[in-house]
């Protein structure tokens, strides 16, 4: 089959076998061109060579003004505009390489990636990309939360506590100032006992709203009595006929407070 160069056409696509041969201003099929409304034909335009990637990238995606491609392995990008994101291999002891992206798209705000290695065909994973934006310095962070570098490098950092957990809130725990605990369902911070009241005090039957705040102030109800020992359990004083008596007695309960510090 000879080419034919045309820069128009008339008849559009036409698949019907004429006698005589097929007309020279329609086409059988197009391909890598495309016709205009005024019926000119078009070449599409061609892909540029805009950087050379690193070998082992694969894929590619826009997503926060930049294009992303991925890798197994941290790699350095040549160029700003492009981010190589790592994506580890589930298996740590894994040395597979990143053979195939099949799908990478924005989702709920985050890349949602299904790759597939190359030590086995038949098994692809998806990756959730999630992150709380750039590194911010002087900036708190709550445990769990995910930021990236300034200068990205492939990888995402999760905030985790530096030392080990302290004691968590339990009803009728003694307290000292100085104490340190931690609320039952974790919040990021921990909170230290500045001050007490009574002789022996001790943590209430319900666990104070605790507030999540650098340096708030937390109020925790402490139920003690008038002995000194606080051993001994409220008692309810007696009844008296006589209405000039003193009807609360002297071991009448009382409700005090001790006061912890978000930290």
């Amino acid at each position: 089959m000879r080419d034919f160069a045309i820069s128009s056409a008339k008849s559009g696509m036409n698949r019907q076998r004429n006698k005589g041969g097929a007309p020279k201003d329609s086409f059988y099929s197009l391909k890598e061109c495309y016709v205009t409304s005024d019926r000119s034909v078009v070449p599409r335009p061609g892909t540029v060579r805009d950087v050379a990637l690193p070998v082992g990238t694969k894929g590619l995606m826009a997503f926060r003004g930049r294009l992303w491609v991925f890798s197994s392995e941290p790699l350095t990008s040549p160029d700003p505009k492009y981010v190589i994101s790592t994506l580890q291999h589930p298996d740590p002891a894994s040395t597979a390489n990143l053979k195939e992206i099949h799908f990478a798209q924005p989702f709920l705000g985050f890349p949602y990636v299904v790759a597939e290695f190359d030590d086995d065909p038949t098994k692809f994973y998806h990756y959730w990309l999630q992150d709380t934006g750039t590194w911010l310095p002087n900036h708190i962070y709550a445990i769990g939360e995910v930021v990236q570098p300034t200068s990205p490098n492939g990888y995402t950092y999760t905030a985790t506590r530096l030392g080990a957990a302290n004691p968590v809130w339990a009803a009728g725990q003694p307290r000292a100032i100085g104490d340190v605990i931690e609320p039952t369902v974790a919040n990021g911070y921990q909170y230290r006992v500045i001050d007490v009241a009574g002789d022996n005090p001790v943590s209430g039957s319900i666990e104070p709203a605790w507030i999540a705040q650098d340096g708030a102030i937390v109020y925790e109800d402490n139920d003690t009595t008038g002995t000194s020992s606080g051993s001994a359990a409220p008692t309810v004083p007696p009844s008296v006929s006589d209405r000039y008596s003193n009807q609360g007695g002297s071991g009448g309960a009382m409700t005090n407070s001790n006061t912890t510090q978000a930290n």
